[in-house]
């Protein structure tokens, strides 16, 4: 009896470890899950630790003019307007965003977002890959040396597929794109470099190695490197985001 007991407890503890390995990492949006910070609050998606290089967060505004005084690091950022209008500073050059625009400032560009209304809040969404080499620098492979904000900006396309920051602009480093779809359409992507589905309209059915995942609006889905997945749409129209890095 008491063996019987060892094996049924093994077999549950075998079970539950199995469960927790192959359930994806997910991950909703909740006033919950904010945190307070001196101009506003930030909501983390993915934060350091979840996967290699990538971070996904969303940042609120409300309670200074901008993010930061213009400051330079490293990785490149790509930002994503989700409300209001904002002002990205990069490079001495102002750009107007507004929402749904995108500007990535590569890697040791001076930058910071700011809002053009003090009656209003501005949110964005924030995307950074930190690609580092042996020597622990970053490397730079944006794929002009005398850019302009011109060259980073992207406009909003509705009902549109577009590239927010294309293969072309970082080798590969770090892809994001913008995929709509109308009607059930079952879209595959084989394993490769980690990935990530970010859930801006719509509801989804994320399968990542064969285990299925329904995500809402405002929701992301981490795929590690070398794993194999599919995204399908559960409402008439679904839009989200496509976060690739390359498969090094």
């Amino acid at each position: 009896m008491k063996k019987l007991f060892y094996l049924i407890l093994a077999a549950l503890l075998l079970t539950g470890a199995g469960l927790d390995a192959q359930t994806p990492y997910t991950k909703t949006f909740s006033p919950d899950g904010i945190v307070a910070n001196r101009t506003g609050w930030s909501f983390w998606y993915m934060p350091t630790g979840v996967a290699d290089t990538l971070n996904i967060k969303i940042s609120c505004i409300d309670t200074m003019m901008y993010s930061h005084t213009p400051h330079q690091h490293a990785h490149d950022e790509l930002f994503i307007v989700l409300e209001g209008d904002a002002i990205l500073y990069m490079n001495g050059e102002e750009t107007l965003l507004h929402p749904g625009d995108g500007l990535i400032c590569p890697g040791n560009s001076t930058h910071n977002i700011q809002r053009t209304d003090p009656s209003r809040p501005i949110k964005y969404m924030m995307f950074t890959r930190e690609a580092r080499d042996r020597s622990g620098q970053v490397p730079h492979p944006f794929f002009k040396k005398d850019y302009k904000a011109t060259d980073c900006l992207v406009r909003f396309r509705k009902n549109r597929n577009f590239w927010y920051l294309s293969p072309k602009q970082t080798l590969g480093d770090m892809n994001v794109r913008n995929v709509f779809v109308r009607g059930k359409k079952v879209r595959k992507n084989p394993a490769g470099g980690q990935l990530a589905y970010v859930i801006m309209e719509g509801t989804a059915m994320v399968t990542v190695d064969g285990v299925p995942v329904r995500l809402p609006e405002n929701s992301v889905c981490y795929v590690p490197k070398g794993s194999a997945s599919s995204i399908v749409a559960l409402s008439d129209r679904l839009r989200y985001l496509e976060v690739r890095t390359a498969a090094k």
